[in-house]
C-alpha cells in the first residue's frame, strides 16, 4: 500500500485476468469460425470423434499436454478428409487414429493398475464415435441434434476432466468445453433455422 491506497498487482489487472482465460478466448474464436462456416449441423460428426481422439491420445501417451499437439492434427485430418472425401471418411480416419493410439497404449501397458484414465477414455471414444456414426446414418435434423447432444455431452466430459485435472491439460479441457458448448448451440441454431 502506498499512502493508504492499494496498488494493483500484475496478477489482479484486467489484462492479466483476460490472459489467464486464454483457453476460453481461443475456444470462443474457434467456435465463431466454425459457426460462420456451418451450413448443416450433422457436418460436425467428424469433429465430435476428433474431440474424443484427443483425450484418448493424451491418455495413451501419458502426457496431458499432448492434447495441444494432437488437437491441431485431428483438426487438419477432419478438414482435409471432409474437403477431399466425405464426413464418413473423416469419421473413419479419426477412428483409425484412435485404434493406433489404443494399440500404442496396450503395448505401453496403459489402463492397468490403479490409473484407469486410459480405459475411461477408450470407453468414451466408443461412445462419442457411436453418436457420430448414428448422426451420419440418420442425417438431416435428427443427425444434427444428435451431434449437438454429443457436443454438449463432451462439454460435460471436459468439465469433469478440468475439475479433476486428469487426462488432458486443464487449459485444453477449458478450451474444449467452451468450444463444444458454443458449437453445439450453433448446430441447434442452424438446424432450427434451416
Amino acid at each position: 500500500m502506498i499512502h493508504g491506497e492499494e496498488v494493483a498487482t500484475p496478477a489482479s489487472t484486467p489484462a492479466a485476468a483476460v490472459l489467464r482465460r486464454w483457453p476460453t478466448w481461443l475456444g470462443i474464436g474457434l467456435a465463431a469460425w466454425v459457426a460462420l462456416d456451418l451450413s448443416e449441423g450433422d457436418d460436425l460428426g467428424p469433429g465430435l470423434v476428433a474431440m474424443a481422439v484427443v483425450y484418448l491420445a493424451a491418455a495413451a501417451l501419458g502426457r496431458p499436454a499432448a492434447a495441444w499437439v494432437v488437437f491441431p492434427a485431428t483438426f487438419l485430418i477432419v478438414l482435409t478428409s471432409q474437403e477431399l472425401a466425405s464426413d464418413a471418411v473423416a469419421v473413419w480416419l479419426q477412428i483409425g487414429l484412435a485404434v493406433a493410439f489404443v494399440a500404442y497404449a496396450v503395448v505401453r501397458g496403459a489402463g492397468r493398475g490403479d490409473d484407469r484414465t486410459f480405459t475411461r477414455q477408450a470407453v468414451a471414444m466408443v461412445g462419442f464415435a457411436a453418436v457420430a456414426g448414428a448422426a451420419l446414418a440418420v442425417g438431416d435434423d435428427a443427425g444434427a441434434y444428435a451431434i449437438a447432444a454429443g457436443l454438449f455431452g463432451h462439454a460435460v466430459w471436459d468439465a469433469y476432466h478440468h475439475r479433476r485435472n486428469e487426462a488432458v491439460a486443464r487449459s485444453y479441457a477449458e478450451f474444449c468445453s467452451v468450444l463444444d458448448v458454443l458449437v453445439a448451440v450453433a448446430v441447434v441454431v442452424v438446424t432450427v433455422g434451416g
